[in-house]
């Protein structure tokens, strides 16, 4: 096993938080015990949160300011990922990490308490994420050194399997690591492009832990039977969708959608409404095996039209799509911007002008009047851009109505001056 020479804690976490090591970049060391691996049977992992190797290591983690802890954290959690995905693409059934990191939320089982992983620890994981095996990434050392333009990045861990009576059947321990730096004109000072090596020192870690990604994952041993995802795939039934209410036109600003889902039971799922750019859970409803319900609420500025979309998966990490194309869903929750170039001329009457804004949503305007205690009157409602009102010392306010009658941004035109001054211009708001 490659072992590399420790490096002061505190002063690699002073120059940027990352997670690190020692300098091997060889192909990955691989220990597998056969003949419980082959026992075991593994074809459904899980990929747990990846930890600090050594206690020293995560009780200086603890201790760090807030902002260099969660840039750590966040380190971690881009090695996991970047290596979830390459094994996602393999041989084995790889478990969502939002399911895993769920289940893990509802039984309180956070990271502290992966180290030491115990067999008896291991076997209660495999149980409650419903997997035949779970990886445990323990990253060696925190390494990312910066040294004005130059910088020295370095990943090292040890992936663990673990299959479901417990025993550790396979380790992967391997190392990536690089230098770059930033070309710079000699009349130019290091303050000046921080930014610059700071988005530099970034990509390369990304670069780096993918590298280290692909490398472990392509070092992962095979199963011991191939998984028959094709057979698995097939017994994912999504059968029908209902909607409610069941109603013609779009869904604005605040409409509820319930969405009724009729399939396999036991699996995860969401739905997704034409070109809405989020997805909705679907929870397999308490005594009704195999029915599904969720709620899309429409929120501000979204507008889509397209059908249904349902998503199921096995908590095994196979999924299964269906778009129901004859549940075709309009969503219009635009609200009109503001007014432009709102003008108050002062007089008795006063006028009001303003230019309507360019997305066309307008189709009516509000004019308010604003009141001594800061509220706002209303005092008019037009179908044009010009409207009379009161004179003063008044301020007022435009805004545009679209189809739904729901209003929009505001432009604020505020009274100065004589009755019979000069104009004034508005803002926007």
């Amino acid at each position: 096993m490659r072992t590399a020479a420790p490096a002061p804690l505190a002063l690699v976490l002073l120059f940027g938080t990352a997670l690190v090591a020692g300098g091997c970049a060889g192909a990955p060391d691989v220990i597998v015990d056969g003949p419980a691996f082959q026992a075991a049977g593994i074809r459904s992992i899980a990929v747990l949160p990846f930890v600090c190797a050594r206690e020293g290591d995560a009780d200086t983690l603890e201790r760090l300011p807030e902002d260099e802890k969660k840039a750590a954290r966040a380190r971690l959690e881009t090695i996991r990922r970047i290596f979830h995905h390459q094994l996602h693409t393999g041989r084995y059934l790889v478990q969502y990490l939002e399911d895993t990191d769920g289940d893990l939320r509802q039984h309180r089982i956070d990271a502290a308490r992966l180290r030491p992983m115990t067999p008896a620890l291991a076997a209660l994981l495999c149980r409650v994420l419903a997997v035949d095996g779970v990886v445990l990434g323990e990253v060696s050392r925190f390494y990312n050194f910066e040294a004005a333009v130059i910088y020295r990045q370095a990943i090292q861990a040890r992936l663990r399997l673990f299959a479901a009576d417990g025993k550790e059947v396979a380790g992967i321990e391997h190392g990536v690591s690089s230098t770059g730096g930033i070309l710079i004109e000699s009349s130019q000072s290091v303050t000046a492009i921080q930014g610059t090596i700071d988005n530099g020192t970034d990509l390369g870690f990304l670069r780096l832990a993918e590298r280290f990604g692909v490398a472990a994952a392509r070092a992962f041993p095979p199963p011991a039977a191939p998984v028959p995802v094709e057979r698995l795939l097939e017994a994912i039934r999504i059968e029908t969708v209902t909607l409610a209410p069941s109603r013609s036109g779009s869904l604005s600003l605040g409409d509820t959608l319930d969405v009724e889902v009729r399939a396999t039971p036991g699996l995860r799922g969401t739905i997704g409404l034409g070109s809405a750019n989020r997805g909705v859970t679907l929870e397999e409803l308490p005594g009704r095996p195999g029915v599904y319900r969720g709620f899309f609420r429409v929120t501000p500025g979204e507008w889509s039209s397209g059908p249904v979309r349902v998503v199921l998966r096995t908590r095994q990490g196979l999924s299964r799509t269906r778009s129901f194309d004859a549940t075709i869903v309009e969503i219009d929750a635009r609200l009109p911007a503001a007014p432009h170039a709102l003008t108050l001329r002062p007089g008795r009457p006063a006028r009001l002008t303003w230019a309507p804004p360019p997305d066309g949503l307008a189709r009516r305007f509000a004019v308010y009047r604003l009141e001594k205690d800061g509220t706002f009157a209303l005092v008019a409602r037009v179908d044009g851009t010009e409207v009379e009102v009161d004179g003063g010392a008044h301020g007022y306010a435009v805004v545009g109505v679209n189809a739904r009658g729901q209003i929009g941004r505001m432009a604020v035109a505020l009274a100065s001056g004589p009755a019979d001054g000069g104009a004034t211009p508005g803002i926007g708001r």
